[in-house]
């Protein structure tokens, strides 16, 4: 699941980028990419996910495990996100506006959906 979520959110990301770049200019390092997408208001909608991504890593971390409850409620959550009820009307417009734009985006929503169809 971590591992699809981790694609999924990457693929977002290279997208937004690249709309970011054809309306801004070239981001010229990894540093200033990391500040836009932590502050500028165009990638805001990608915080959800990655607050996603961040809270999978800490549960990995976690000297306690991960036990079968957590796997279930971290699916869950992924679930409501990509259904419309965990990331707010602003992620599930410009999530639906990548789909349309983006094939490997499709793809790596596929992927997490079996993903979560098998945990």
């Amino acid at each position: 699941m971590r591992m699809a979520l981790l694609t999924l959110h990457k693929t977002l990301l290279d997208h937004e980028r690249l709309r970011y770049e054809r309306t801004h200019g070239r981001i010229e390092s990894a540093g200033q990419a990391l500040h836009l997408v932590m502050n500028d208001p165009w990638f805001a909608w990608l915080r959800s996910i990655s607050a996603l991504v961040v809270q999978a890593d800490e549960k990995l971390d976690d000297d306690n495990g991960i036990g079968a409850a957590d796997v279930e409620a971290f699916g869950s959550q992924i679930r409501d996100l990509l259904q419309g009820s965990g990331g707010g009307a602003e992620f599930q417009a410009a999530f639906q506006r990548v789909l349309q734009e983006a094939p490997e985006a499709v793809v790596a929503q596929g992927r997490l959906t079996a993903a979560l169809n098998q945990s």
